[in-house]
């Protein structure tokens, strides 16, 4: 089953209307992007989503609020609008040890818009690689939720991490992280179904990855980045993925299935790569089972992987499908692939076919 039948399944929040709003100007923000707010967005957030309040907390626009970490939890039926600039602090000394940046945990219909931005001030993050980095949105036990039209630039580590259930990411843009901007995913997808459409993702490291069931990513633009990828994964189940009419420019991977090499029990199946347009992507295709290196045997199975209708031009590869003599991968189906590159295909216990695809592929049947 294609995951276009998640569209028959509920996403999004599930409420209407707001019983309060709460202005973080209110509670003694500055609002001028240099005095640190955030003991007035939380107070905001306290008094609009605790007790059942129901509240949208909305950040003004023509104002710029500098904070520090902020988070609720154990509360539903909540709105957070960002319509000015929300500038993460970039004091690293004084960051609490190990909190990400926007936090929600356990929460019910949650709807996160507006025409603003979030601005990471990642640049001080990147230089320190091996040092703990803020997530800059990260959820955990979230369930219908909705992210639209809000900006999101310049993150010091993951940009969006989505451990939430019936999700939708709708007509964002992530920007501002150049490809050398290390471990900078765009949208990390743990919650099911999940849905992400009409958005621009460009930063350094993959555009989406995919760590969940009934998937669909569609009507996207992808510059910098890894890629639309599924995983990296470490073993389990994983099925009903679909990335369909994206367009990919710059960007060092097209699409990208990685597995590690000694991965537990698991599939990942009923995967569909369509209508995919690529221009100067280093590596249009790739299937690997040997992710970070390493020669361990796997026992995750890699089986029904459709690419369809993809275009690529400028590229050096054609694409690798490496798969392990312990877990062959099979049904793998290339159908109107046309790719200009400076190589053609690599195979490793790969099966499946190909009709009408450029150059050959070296599937075995």
């Amino acid at each position: 089953m294609s995951t276009f039948g998640v569209l028959n399944l509920l996403l999004g929040v599930a409420f209407a209307g707001y019983s309060k709003t709460c202005n973080p100007m209110d509670y003694g923000a500055k609002g001028d992007g240099k005095n640190d707010d955030t003991s007035a967005i939380q107070k905001a957030m306290d008094e609009c989503y605790n007790n059942d309040a129901k509240g949208l907390v909305s950040l003004p626009s023509g104002k710029k609020f500098l904070s520090f970490p902020l988070s609720t939890s154990k509360v539903s039926n909540i709105g957070f609008e960002i319509e000015g600039e929300l500038i993460i602090n970039n004091d690293r000394d004084k960051w609490p040890k190990n909190e990400d940046f926007l936090c929600f945990n356990d929460v019910t219909n949650l709807e996160i818009f507006g025409d603003g931005k979030i601005n990471g001030q990642g640049q001080v993050w990147w230089q320190h690689t091996d040092d703990f980095r803020p997530k800059t949105i990260k959820m955990e036990g979230c369930d219908h939720v909705k992210i639209k039209d809000i900006t999101v630039e310049y993150c010091p580590d993951h940009c969006l991490e989505l451990y939430a259930n019936h999700c939708e990411v709708d007509s964002i843009r992530i920007q501002g992280n150049p490809i050398d901007s290390e471990n900078t995913d765009g949208i990390d997808v743990h919650g099911s179904p999940f849905h992400i459409h009409d958005s621009y993702i460009s930063t350094g490291d993959d555009n989406v990855a995919v760590h969940a069931n009934d998937t669909l990513v569609e009507n996207c633009h992808f510059g910098t980045g890894h890629g639309a990828s599924i995983g990296s994964l470490g073993g389990g189940w994983y099925r009903n993925i679909t990335f369909n009419n994206i367009q990919f420019n710059g960007t060092t991977n097209g699409a990208r299935i990685k597995t590690h090499p000694g991965a537990t029990a698991g599939k990942v199946s009923d995967v569909y790569y369509t209508n995919l347009k690529m221009k100067d992507v280093e590596n249009a295709i790739i299937i690997t089972q040997f992710y970070d290196g390493g020669e361990e045997k796997s026992e995750l199975i890699i089986d029904n992987v459709k690419f369809e209708s993809i275009t690529s031009s400028g590229g050096k590869n054609a694409g690798q499908f490496m798969c392990q003599d312990s877990t062959p991968c099979h049904n793998i189906e290339l159908k109107d692939v046309q790719i200009s590159a400076e190589n053609g295909f690599e195979c490793s216990e790969a099966y499946g076919t190909s009709s009408d695809t450029k150059p050959d592929s070296c599937l075995k049947s």
